[in-house]
């Protein structure tokens, strides 16, 4: 069966009916939703295909257009396609119902989404940062905005805070201890803090901060000819 029918017929029961399915590749499905049915579709295809969001990422595009583009990726391993939910944001005002909340792969991903290019996700229960601690980072730096100077620096003062500490979750109960772990570890792998919510053996909760060393890798990939970007893309940290 034609796969382009398929994923009609997977988008009909979110009540879409009326959607662009363009097959770019044989094996990508390029699906144009807007802003009220982009969290509908990708539902949909997370529940036909039991799939988590494979990625899920912005591009600027207002010097073009005037909007930003938001995708999300699925994978369809019974079809053997990369299906891509894309969909138009408002450059004046950025941003779209979170996916989170009912799939949490999507969680990171626009976490990401909002720190990098200040497009917010409406109803993301978990508005923290990943990479551009909230100590340092005011609001309003957004790296991978195509108008941003890779050269500004933030103003920091010593002993300022600008956004105020990184709230961790705290786990309480009878029995449970917190053990924190990093971020400077004795091994070679890159820093990281980690906070451990332990009752005896199991985890019950894991919280996770990284982004100590964050050295804006795809910022600095813009404008490189493809020579130039496997030099860039060699000097990643290998354990991130």
């Amino acid at each position: 069966m034609d796969s382009k029918l398929i994923i009609k017929d997977i988008l009909k029961k979110g009540n879409i009916n009326s959607c662009g399915i363009e097959e770019c590749y044989s094996d990508e499905l390029h699906i144009a939703a807007n802003v009220e049915n982009f969290k509908i579709i990708c539902l949909e295809l997370h529940k036909a295909l039991k799939m988590p969001v494979s990625a899920l990422f912005a591009t600027d595009q207002r010097a073009a257009r005037g909007v930003f583009i938001v995708t999300c990726v699925f994978m369809s391993i019974k079809y053997k396609k990369w299906i891509f939910v894309n969909v138009d944001i408002s450059g004046d005002n950025p941003r779209f119902n979170s996916l989170s909340k009912d799939m949490y792969s999507a969680n990171l991903f626009e976490r990401e989404i909002k720190e990098m290019f200040g497009i917010e996700a409406l109803g993301n229960p978990d508005a923290r940062r990943l990479k551009l601690h909230d100590e340092v980072w005011p609001e309003g730096f957004y790296p991978l905005r195509k108008d941003f100077d890779p050269s500004s620096r933030p103003e920091h003062v010593e002993g300022i805070l600008h956004r105020g500490e990184y709230k961790f979750r705290r786990i309480e109960g009878d029995g449970v201890f917190e053990v924190p772990v990093g971020p400077v570890h004795a091994g070679i792998i890159g820093p990281g803090h980690f906070r451990f919510s332990v009752a005896g053996e199991p985890i019950i909760n894991l919280e996770t901060r990284l982004g100590f060393t964050h050295r804006g890798i795809e910022k600095l990939m813009e404008g490189k000819m493809a020579t130039e970007v496997v030099k860039v893309a060699e000097c990643v940290s290998g354990d991130t």
